[in-house]
């Protein structure tokens, strides 16, 4: 049976770090996970969970594996044994990391959905950048000026930058706007 907090029925892989592994070990590579990813922490695992269309993977991580570790993988019914770039059944397809810019895009409508659904910037910053990133929040630190930035540009985007980042034309003035020509 799946952890409540885990939904759907799935197979779950459990991922551990390879603590022997041979030279063509392969490595656990985050961002070449196919699908949108969520990690979730019930406070015994962390979990990934990655959605593509058709495919929802769903592993538990063993605590110390990180990115570029050789990895080993379990899962009921079987033993650990390598990856070899597929866990059974799911073939891992190559995708890079995301650019700077669609981090920043990311950031940004995370940081306004977070602040219209009531979150404080604390609070968006430990969404966006963990509770570690969070413990020195002071009131003029670098981590709290980054995210009182993303909140703005976010709300400029909001209200019509969105149109500046989708290189559309700005929209006309209306006739309720100051300098608009009247009849």
């Amino acid at each position: 049976a799946h952890p409540a907090w885990l939904p759907g029925h799935a197979a779950m892989v459990q991922l551990y770090p390879d603590e022997d592994p041979p030279p063509d070990a392969s490595i656990f590579a985050f961002w070449r996970i196919p699908g949108h990813k969520q990690l979730l922490h019930d406070g015994k695992r962390l979990a990934l969970i990655a959605r593509s269309p058709g495919h929802c993977l769903r592993f538990a991580l063993a605590p110390g594996l990180e990115d570029g570790m050789a990895v080993a993988y379990a899962h009921r019914g079987g033993t650990a044994a390598p990856v070899r770039g597929h866990v059974p059944g799911v073939t891992f397809a190559a995708t890079p990391r995301p650019t700077p810019s669609a981090l920043l895009e990311l950031h940004t409508l995370q940081a306004l959905d977070a602040t219209l659904a009531g979150a404080s910037s604390r609070e968006v910053g430990e969404g966006l950048f963990g509770a570690d990133a969070v413990a020195d929040w002071y009131a003029d630190g670098g981590l709290r000026s980054k995210v009182r930035r993303l909140v703005r540009r976010g709300d400029a985007l909001m209200r019509g930058g969105y149109r500046r980042l989708a290189q559309l034309a700005p929209l006309e003035k209306g006739r309720f706007e100051g300098d608009a020509k009247r009849p």
